[in-house]
């Protein structure tokens, strides 16, 4: 029962073990035939790669219309056999062996040296090509949701209870993403691109009926929302938390006992011998280490 399956693309010529005797366009058009939605991943800034190169493979990776796609730099983890290999030749950039900052082993930094790009070149190019997807291919989200309805569509008339089971579940996952259809057409990233979504919309109507009142009512909220979903992205409101967030949480017996301090340093009245480095403060600040 899988509905969506990573796969690695890289680069042709990664040489990476888990990419041999492989043929992706057979295995893509196998699995979405089936209903199975495909995340691939695409890795820049190997050796061999030049900007030509790079597009060639970018090319590549969108005829086979993965459903989800990430572009990742490549990059070497303090301690990894590649990070001794850069140190050793020399090709770690200083800035990062002085001072290895981990927020930015992320993908999305490049900290040693290339023989055709700078570290900016590379995020810029990174960006480039994120940009590019979903002018080319949409949004991730019509993808997913135009590959479980093809599979419900090649799935519906099995034989194979097993077929037919999952044709009914890709049936009522498109059901339900319908509403996610309506902000698609209004602001897909070009005319192609809103198009098709509403061809998708044109073809699950055909296909499973007409849809409730409730679930018309889902589908124009989820217009504002959309609308206040890019307002919050740009605006840089409520978005996920930045890397190596620390925390320090303390238990309410030791909130109580540092009120008491402060009480005690901001009065003239004698308090008996409390605070945070009280033994039961102590004790729970270790507990709740440990958890």
């Amino acid at each position: 029962r899988f509905d969506i399956l990573w796969t690695a693309f890289e680069g042709t010529e990664s040489n990476f073990s888990k990419l041999k005797g492989n043929s992706l366009s057979e295995l893509y058009s196998s699995l979405k035939l089936r209903g199975v939605a495909l995340l691939s991943s695409m890795i820049i800034g190997f050796p061999y790669q030049d900007r030509k190169k790079v597009m060639e493979e970018f090319r590549m990776i969108t005829e086979l219309g993965p459903s989800l796609w990430q572009v990742l730099i490549y990059f070497a983890f303090p301690g990894t056999p590649l990070h001794r290999q850069m140190l050793e030749e020399n090709r770690y950039l200083p800035e990062y062996r002085r001072n290895p900052d981990y927020r930015t082993f992320d993908g999305f930094s490049m900290h040693c040296s290339h023989p055709h790009f700078s570290a900016v070149e590379l995020q810029d190019l990174q960006r480039e090509l994120y940009r590019k997807n979903v002018e080319i291919l949409g949004p991730s989200l019509m993808r997913v949701v135009r590959v479980w309805f093809e599979g419900y569509r090649n799935l519906k008339d099995s034989s194979n209870p097993l077929m037919s089971g999952r044709a009914e579940r890709m049936k009522e996952y498109v059901r339900s993403a319908v509403p996610a259809i309506y902000p698609a057409m209004l602001f897909g990233p070009n005319k192609d691109r809103r198009a098709d979504a509403r061809a998708l919309l044109r073809e699950i109507r055909q296909e499973i009926g007409r849809l409730s009142l409730q679930e018309k009512l889902f589908c124009l909220g989820t217009i504002p929302l959309s609308v206040w979903t890019w307002f919050t992205a740009k605006l840089n409101i409520s978005q996920q938390p930045k890397l190596l967030r620390t925390e320090h949480r303390t238990t309410f017996a030791c909130r109580a006992e540092q009120q008491v301090m402060k009480l005690k340093t901001s009065s003239a009245v004698p308090f008996s011998g409390t605070g945070s480095t009280s033994p039961l403060c102590s004790r729970s600040v270790e507990s709740e280490h440990t958890k």
